[in-house]
């Protein structure tokens, strides 16, 4: 798979530095999410998301179906930016 061969930060890495610039800077961190297809992304959508200022992370290394990624990256993003209080 595309991951296999690349090394990305992991979402949950990037949430967290997300959320410490915003509380640094006294703002409320905005982030908006893209879920690939289970098969991955290839490698022109991913020149094209950066190219548009997307980071592109990951999960993990395990193939998740899109619908239980999206699931676990909006728990994810929701711990990590305090959203359960």
């Amino acid at each position: 798979t595309w991951e296999a061969a690349q090394e990305y930060r992991p979402l949950a890495t990037a949430v967290a530095a997300l959320a410490e610039s915003a509380r640094a800077a006294g703002v409320a961190a905005r982030l908006s999410v893209a879920i690939g297809p289970e098969g991955g992304l290839a490698e022109d959508e991913i020149a094209a998301a950066r190219a548009h200022g997307w980071e592109i992370v990951s999960l993990g290394p395990r193939i998740l179906r899109a619908e239980t990624a999206a699931v676990s990256a909006a728990a994810v993003v929701t711990a990590l930016l305090d959203g359960l209080r």
